[in-house]
């Protein structure tokens, strides 16, 4: 064998290697099921009733800045620009 197919033997196997390595020490993704959404104001009134509407899972500004901690600013829109110049 010549000294370049050697290197690449090594090369492949220390790749391939790492891969099999990665897959089998690699920790599965968690899944958040402590996902919680804003509260709605059918979820606020009455808390006894299940409600799926989609309107329940708005978030709207007060519970984000809340959520965040960031503060709202106030702009306005000019125009948009794709970068492209004509």
């Amino acid at each position: 064998m010549k000294m370049k197919d050697i290197k690449t033997l090594i090369t492949s196997g220390t790749i391939l290697l790492a891969g099999a390595l990665y897959m089998i020490f690699a920790e599965p993704a968690k899944e958040n099921t402590n996902v919680t959404s804003p509260p709605s104001q059918t979820q606020t009134q009455s808390t006894t009733k299940q409600s799926t509407n989609v309107a329940d899972y708005i978030i709207t500004p007060q519970y984000a800045t809340n959520a965040t901690g960031n503060e709202l600013i106030d702009v306005e829109f000019l125009s948009a620009n794709d970068g492209l110049s004509l």
